[in-house]
C-alpha cells in the first residue's frame, strides 16, 4: 500500500507540504519556548512533532524500500538531523551524577538542527549545492596552500614578536588565528600597534612595513583571489547553460546554411 502511495507524485507533494509545516511550526515552538522554558503544552508539541519526523523516516523507509530511501541525499540529511535532535531528549534518562554526559546532552540546541530540513524546500536549492560543491572542490588547493601560507607566516611571526607582544603570538596556534585574522582584515591595526607599541622608531617601521606586506599579499590579494574563484565556480551553473544554448543555436544556423547551399546548388546545377 505504501509503496503504491509512493509512486505517486501528489502523495509525495502532500507529504513534504505537511512536514514543510510542522517544520514551521516547530520553528515556532522553540521560539516560544525560549520565552516559556519548562511549558508543558509547548514541550509536548515539541515532543510530538520530533515522533512525527521519526514516523515519517520509518514509512518513507517502508514506502521507498530500504535501498531507495538511502539512495536520496535529502533522505541522509534529513535522518541525519533527525537523529541529532533525538539526542537532545536522551537528557531525561542519563542520571544526575553522570555530569560528563549531562554536559554534552544539556546542549539541547541540537533540537535546532531540524530547522535546517527547511533547506529541501528553497527553489533551485540542488543547483545552489551543486555550485557549492563545485567551490570547494575548485578552492580545495587554493586554500590548503593560503594555510600553509598562513602557517608558514605564523611561525616566522611567533620567533619575531613572541616576547614582545604574547597576546598574539606567544605559540604557533595563537600566532596562526592572529595571521588568519590579519589575512581577514580583523585586527589589521591593532596587531601591528600592539607589536610596535614602546619600541624605537626604527623598530616600530619595520614592524608596519612587514604586516602592511603580509596584509597586502593574504587579506587583499589572497583572499580576493580565493573569493574569484568561488564566484566563478557558483556561477558556472548559468555559463554551462548559456555555452550550450549557443552550440545549439549555431548547430541550428549551420543546418539552415546548409539547406539554403543545397536549395542554390539545386536551382543552380
Amino acid at each position: 500500500m505504501l509503496k503504491e502511495l509512493f509512486k505517486s507524485e501528489t502523495f509525495r507533494k502532500r507529504l513534504d507540504y505537511f512536514i514543510l509545516a510542522l517544520i514551521l511550526l516547530n520553528a515556532v515552538v522553540m521560539v516560544l519556548q525560549c520565552y516559556y522554558p519548562g511549558d508543558a503544552v509547548l514541550q509536548w508539541l515539541d515532543t510530538t512533532i520530533l515522533v512525527i519526523f521519526l514516523i515519517e523516516i520509518v514509512v518513507k523507509i517502508m514506502g521507498l524500500t530500504w535501498r531507495g530511501y538511502w539512495s536520496d541525499s535529502w533522505n541522509w540529511f534529513d535522518f541525519g538531523v533527525t537523529m541529532i535532535a533525538l539526542g537532545a531528549y536522551l537528557q531525561s534518562f542519563i542520571p544526575t551524577g553522570e555530569s560528563m554526559l549531562n554536559a554534552i546532552f544539556t546542549l539541547r540546541v541540537f533540537r535546532g538542527f531540524r530547522f535546517f530540513r527547511i533547506l529541501k524546500f528553497i527553489p533551485n536549492i540542488d543547483s545552489i549545492m551543486n555550485g557549492c560543491r563545485r567551490a570547494v572542490t575548485s578552492t580545495s588547493v587554493i586554500i590548503l596552500a593560503f594555510m600553509i601560507t598562513a602557517f608558514i607566516w605564523s611561525i616566522i611571526s611567533c620567533n619575531l614578536f613572541g616576547s614582545v607582544a604574547p597576546e598574539y603570538f606567544k605559540d604557533p596556534l595563537t600566532s596562526f588565528y592572529s595571521i588568519f585574522r590579519l589575512f581577514t582584515v580583523e585586527g589589521w591595526y591593532d596587531i601591528p600597534n600592539a607589536v610596535a607599541f614602546g619600541q624605537p622608531v626604527w623598530y616600530q617601521t619595520i614592524v608596519k612595513l612587514f604586516f602592511s606586506v603580509l596584509l597586502f599579499l593574504g587579506g587583499i590579494i589572497g583572499m580576493s583571489f580565493i573569493n574569484s574563484i568561488i564566484i566563478d565556480a557558483m556561477a558556472s551553473d548559468n555559463n554551462d547553460e548559456i555555452m550550450s544554448r549557443l552550440k545549439e543555436m549555431e548547430a541550428k544556423i549551420n543546418l539552415l546554411l546548409e539547406k539554403q547551399a543545397d536549395s542554390n546548388d539545386k536551382e543552380n546545377p
